[in-house]
Formats: C-alpha cells, structure tokens, sequence
C-alpha cells in the first residue's frame, strides 16, 4: 500500500521523483485545477438558514466539522494525480511541530546544495517576496482576479515567520490529540468549545496550529489558492497525520452525524472533490477505505483464515494450503508460528523457519497480503486424521491467530 514518509526520510531519488511529479503536473495543467478546487470549496458557503456570515462563518472544507476529511479526500486525490506521472510517488508530509526550533532555519527551505538537500525552495526575496530557488522556482501560479482566476507569472511567493513568528509545536500537537477527545462539538464552526477539529484547525486564540502555519508560511500560502504552494499539500499531509494519530488514541465518533450544517454529517458528500461518494463515514479509516498509511502509523493485522480444511486427499499425497493475513504497515512485520502449537504429521509448516518476515510492498492498494503455508501428507489408510492447529503470533501488534487443521485421506485410485 502507498506509505506516506517525512519528507526528510525520503532517498534522493524518491525527492527528485516526487519532485518531478509535482512539476509534471504543473506543467499539464492539472495542478492549477487543484488550486482551482479549493478557492471554489473556501467559498461555498455551508449554513444554516438562521445563521449569517457567509462563507466566512463556515464553507464546504473548512470553519466546520468537515475541514479534516474533506482535505483527507483532496489529498488522497492529489496523490493519486501524482502517481499517474509516477507510480512509486507517495506524499511525504511535513512535521511542521519537529521544525518549530529551527523556524526558517530548517532543511525544507534550505537552498544551498552544499548544506544539504534542496527540497522545494527557500524563503522570497525582493519586494514580492519572491521564490527564487528550488525545483518550483519561476512557476506562474493562479490567483483570484475579479470573478475568476488569472496567472501571475514571477514565481512562488513567501514570507517566512513575517506574520507571526513562531511555528507550532511538538507540545501543541500533543495536547491537541490528548486532552480533546470529542471530535466536534454545537455550533460547528469557530467559536465551537473543546472540540479537536476546531483546535486543530486553529480557531480557538488563533491563528494556531493548521492556522498558524498557513500564516508563517505566507505569501500565496495565505489567500483560498494557497495550493499554489506544493508546501501546502505537505503541511496537510502531516494535518491529516495528527487526525489519525487522534483517531487511535481516541474512540470518539465523527461528529455531528446528522442534524448538522449541510455538507458536514456524517453522511454528506462534500462539494468540491473527484472522489465516488466522498462522505466523512467513507474516509474515516485512512487504511482500509484510503489506501494508504503513514510512517509512524501502528501495525494492523486482519485474520482472513481461520481454518484449513485438506479433504479427501489421495493417500501419500501432499497438499498444500494458505492461511491468508491482510496486513497494513509502513515497517517489516514479523510472524512466527508458536512452539505451542499442536503442529504434528500429517499437518507441517512449509516455510523453512517458524518465523516469517513480511517487508510492506509500496503501491495503492488498500492492504498486503501474507501468506503462511501448511501442508497435509495424507497416510496411506483412508479416512479422516486428528485435527491440529496452529497459533501465529504478530511481534509487532502481540496478536495471536489460531489456525484449525483438518484433513482427510481417500483410497489411491485403481485403474
């Protein structure tokens, strides 16, 4: 499945892939749709018929509950687009927190190859605040010009730490997963209370979090084309990340699942997307129904066979079957087959240690499969044999999976 990576793990060539990626898509055009996609979603107003503000009070992918997965779904479609230039490109997030010492200083704005990588440019100079360097130096880029869009040719522009100066950090992000366990909470737009999608997206004595990095980054990174900055797509990559890491420490629901703003429930398709039936209820799993997982994510190990059935097999014959794992992780996972289980002839082990490696295969397909073989040697005498079993063991996940075997043997036929 597609492992999302920190940007700073990926191997030189994985960088200049994805690099070339971005700029492939750039130069068909499509990039600037997806530009076009979220300037249209900041400006769909989602309110109630009593409420008034407009789209600044709430709109189709943020101020409200829908903020987090309508851009889990964005993202997810912008990776894809990527890989339709490359296959083996994923989108590597940002730890924008892991950052927040160093400020301007760290390696993704470094611009000098003698200091380091180059990864998407640094810093704008000159009175527009212009990027200069890195692979996306001289982009024109779309903006808001009357009832559409124009091109501003010069490049990329950034202010660095102008507007507020600091980044948020590692404890931010820590206390924003910890200590709000409800999703979101009544009015459902920035003035809502002890509600993790309204702290993460950075209302609440704001600009924080999300905000507040949209806000240092600066320049086009402020207005509703602030796609136009591939760090954009980095910065919520990592949004996305502390939402699943939320989701694993905490049980709570999606919210509000019903009576909500329209294009906010649980099971409302959210404007603005490409995705079939693009719902909250149908990205909340970003591994199973996504495709997808992070670096730092858990293990996560499904049992499809929970039995062996080796029926009518010719006496001195040998058959062989599978128990079927579906796996989802970003690092090796490690099997092994318990010295305590009742693993006797005619039932054996074909692998040729009791313990089984599995190193993840990266593509977009939403689970790897493993597979443990067993075999049955059928005895001469017909009839069925004792049942056994075997239990497997995840290290990782510290799972263990109990296999029934059963089997039975049929006469050699005569001719």
């Amino acid at each position: 499945m597609d492992i999302r990576q920190n940007i700073y793990s990926l191997t030189d060539d994985q960088l200049e892939r994805f690099q070339a990626a971005v700029n492939a898509l750039k130069a068909d055009g499509t990039y600037d749709y997806f530009t076009e996609q979220h300037h249209h979603s900041m400006h769909e107003a989602t309110v109630f018929p009593w409420e008034s503000g407009g789209h600044l009070l709430r709109n189709s992918a943020h101020r409200g509950p829908a903020f987090l997965p309508w851009h889990r779904y964005y993202c997810r479609e912008f990776e894809l687009a990527l890989q339709d230039k490359d296959l083996s490109v994923t989108l590597p997030y940002w730890d924008w927190a892991a950052d927040s010492a160093a400020g301007a200083a760290a390696p993704l704005w470094n611009t000098d190859p003698d200091r380091g990588r180059i990864y998407i440019g640094g810093n704008g100079t000159g009175p527009d605040s212009t990027v200069n360097t890195g692979p996306f130096a001289g982009w024109e880029v779309l903006v808001e010009w009357g009832m559409g869009f124009t091109r501003r040719p010069g490049g990329l522009r950034r202010q660095l730490g102008l507007a507020v100066p600091t980044l948020p950090t590692p404890a931010d992000v820590r206390a924003c997963i910890t200590d709000l366990p409800v999703y979101d909470t009544d009015p459902w737009h920035p003035g809502s209370v002890d509600s993790f999608r309204n702290q993460l997206e950075g209302w609440p004595n704001g600009p924080a979090m999300h905000n507040r990095v949209h806000v240092w980054v600066g320049g086009d990174m402020g207005p509703g084309t602030s796609p136009n900055d591939p760090v954009f797509f980095l910065h919520h990559a990592f949004v996305d990340l502390i939402w699943a890491r939320w989701q694993q420490t905490h049980a709570g629901d999606y919210l509000p699942d019903g009576q909500g703003p329209p294009g906010h429930n649980l099971h409302d398709e959210m404007a603005y997307l490409d995705s079939t039936s693009p719902t909250p209820a149908n990205c909340l799993d970003h591994r199973r129904s996504m495709g997808y997982i992070y670096d730092t994510d858990p293990p996560s190990v499904q049992q499809m066979t929970t039995g062996l059935n080796f029926t009518n097999v010719m006496a001195g014959d040998v058959e062989r079957r599978y128990a079927l794992f579906r796996v989802q992780a970003a690092q090796p996972v490690t099997f092994e087959v318990l010295p305590t289980s009742a693993l006797q002839p005619p039932y054996s082990l074909l692998h040729a240690e009791p313990t089984i490696i599995h190193e993840p295969v990266v593509d977009n397909r939403p689970y790897d499969e493993v597979r443990i073989w067993f075999a049955f040697s059928a005895e001469l005498t017909p009839g069925p044999a004792p049942a056994g079993s075997a239990q497997i063991r995840c290290r990782e996940t510290d799972e263990v999976f109990e296999i029934s075997l059963t089997g039975s043997t049929r006469a050699l036929s005569v001719r």
